[in-house]
């Protein structure tokens, strides 16, 4: 009789399962950053192809130069 290769994946999963090991907790970190370092890693992350970054740098220039408007009044 044919299982259909049941027992041969069920044994492949416990295996995986076994070789798997969890990684230990680390907490969060916080650097506070300039911006022209917060800047840079946007940058850097936005010419990797992360859209998240790309649109927050647009923001944060779009921000600046409207700071820079209202400071020029």
């Amino acid at each position: 009789m044919d299982s259909g290769g049941i027992g041969q994946n069920a044994h492949h999963l416990s295996d995986t399962n076994q070789k798997r090991q969890l990684k230990s907790y680390s907490a969060p970190k916080v650097n506070k950053l300039t911006p022209e370092q917060a800047e840079t890693r946007l940058t850097v992350h936005a010419l990797m192809g992360d859209t998240g970054a790309k649109t927050l740098l647009r923001m944060a220039k779009m921000y600046q130069g409207s700071i820079g408007r209202k400071q020029a009044k």
